[in-house]
């Protein structure tokens, strides 16, 4: 069995893959549908880009206008996800991506930012914030992005978002399950911890894809 094949059975486990649903790029087919493609991507390039950000202004903490910004994006995503899964209006491919980007990325800046603050002892009334302008730049680069994906069909770009996409998902559950462990830790941050978060955030993603399986 290929690499290309275990790929796109484990994202089976995640995601419908409808072609119908799913973009073409060239001559070949991304593995995961428009919306999940948008979410993980989205994910990923949410917390890179806060991650560079607070790289340099030790950002400590999401700022109300952010949250809410957030929030709004997260529920337009969700709403759209709804009335489509119960066939009440269905926006088509371009605008779940577009959707699930948003979505994605107000995903990973609430991740990131629960993270940042477990991290570093619950440290989070400090007045160092992730600001709204800051937050505006990292919509600037998903919009640029998204319409990248509208204006040219290259075949170079299927790998662009294959890799992004598959990548995000893995980045997504590995951060997801990483965030609950550190909220929830009660010891210090050190090497105990270090072993045993990495032990724990595998054993968590091995159960929720085991119950997806059965699931589905």
């Amino acid at each position: 069995m290929g690499l290309n094949s275990v790929i796109n059975r484990f994202i089976s486990l995640i995601c419908h893959q409808q072609t119908l649903r799913c973009f073409e790029i060239g001559d070949k087919t991304l593995p995961l549908c428009t919306r999940c493609t948008g979410i993980y991507a989205g994910f990923l390039i949410a917390y890179l880009f806060l991650w560079i950000i607070s790289a340099k202004k030790r950002i400590l903490r999401l700022s109300k206008n952010v949250i809410i910004v957030s929030l709004l994006m997260l529920f337009v995503f969700i709403t759209d996800s709804l009335f489509s899964f119960k066939g009440i209006l269905d926006l088509g491919n371009n605008i779940k991506f577009l959707f699930g980007l948003l979505g994605g990325a107000s995903l990973g800046s609430f991740a990131f930012g629960i993270l940042n603050y477990s991290l570093r002892e619950k440290s989070y009334f400090a007045n160092i914030y992730f600001s709204l302008k800051d937050f505006v730049y990292l919509i600037i680069v998903i919009l640029v992005l998204f319409f990248l994906k509208l204006l040219f069909n290259y075949s170079f770009l299927f790998y662009f978002w294959k890799i992004l996409s598959t990548l995000g998902l893995l980045f997504t559950y590995i951060t997801v399950n990483f965030t609950l462990i550190t909220v929830f830790w009660q010891g210090k941050y050190d090497t105990k911890f270090k072993k045993q978060s990495i032990l724990y955030t595998f054993l968590l993603i091995i159960i929720e894809f085991f119950i997806i399986k059965l699931i589905r």
